[in-house]
């Protein structure tokens, strides 16, 4: 009999500022946007990070804890579907968190950004303009973690926030790319 290994535990945090890149393992970084504030989507590791300095959010999707306010730690051994609400400087938002078995992949095709880390072992970002969905495939274990984030603006003076030309997003570079994720 062959042991498998355990499952991870993944760790979501949300918060205004970005965590710092020399403590990720960036795999991918693309730019995008949210409610056309400039954005970047990274996946690390085997996980994710969505980066909008300029709505002062962050999402940072890691096996490593966090060190955030709002933050939530989701175990593959079990059946997940949760709910997390956050609130930054900029937005309110919520992530709906969810374990699925492998075959409810719709696969990489379908995917706005997908890196392939093995055989059926992806990070995905499916990226829509008030929020994003994530799928994290994990074969050795017949599981995915599907995540639906939607972000709204925060409306502090009845206007709402509008992006600061100050905040813009710097993509990393290859020597960003360090450590864990």
């Amino acid at each position: 009999m062959t042991d498998s290994p355990s499952p991870p535990t993944m760790h979501f945090a949300y918060t205004a500022t970005a965590p710092p890149l020399e403590d990720l393992s960036v795999k991918q970084a693309v730019p995008g946007t949210l409610f056309d504030a400039p954005a970047v989507f990274l996946v690390i590791g085997n996980s994710h990070c969505v980066l909008a300095p300029a709505l002062q959010f962050a999402e940072l999707c890691s096996c490593l804890p966090p060190d955030a306010e709002v933050s939530a730690s989701i175990n593959l051994d079990e059946r997940i579907n949760r709910q997390v609400t956050f609130t930054t400087p900029g937005v309110t938002g919520t992530t709906r968190i969810e374990t699925q078995p492998l075959e409810a992949f719709p696969g990489p095709a379908e995917q706005d950004i997908a890196y392939r880390f093995g055989v059926d072992a992806y990070t995905t970002i499916s990226v829509q303009s008030a929020g994003y969905e994530t799928y994290h495939t994990y074969p050795e274990h017949d599981k995915i973690v599907y995540t639906h984030t939607a972000v709204e603006r925060r409306r502090t003076d009845g206007v709402g926030v509008e992006p600061s030309p100050e905040s813009p997003v710097t993509l990393p570079t290859n020597a960003d790319f360090h450590k864990n994720g």
